[in-house]
């Protein structure tokens, strides 16, 4: 329960922002056959909004990546 407080927390914290997102926190997108959580959104560098992506591999170590928000939403469709 606690996380699905903390995952509509986020979205609260990013719908106050007049943005409108594809993905948002807690979506699952697939890239190359390997499942992605965005686990966060937010502004790289004061100009561009970013997605965090997270992927936890078969040995359980997480991956991470953080792509451009118009890119990520090009390539997944």
């Amino acid at each position: 329960m606690d996380m699905l407080t903390n995952i509509m927390e986020k979205r609260k914290k990013y719908s106050e922002v007049n943005v409108n997102f594809k993905y948002i926190i807690g979506d699952t997108v697939v890239i190359n056959d390997k499942k992605w959580t965005v686990d966060e959104i937010r502004m790289r560098y004061g100009v561009e909004w970013v997605y965090g992506l997270t992927h936890k591999n078969a040995n359980g170590v997480d991956d991470n990546l953080t792509i451009e928000t118009g890119s990520l939403e090009t390539i997944v469709g």
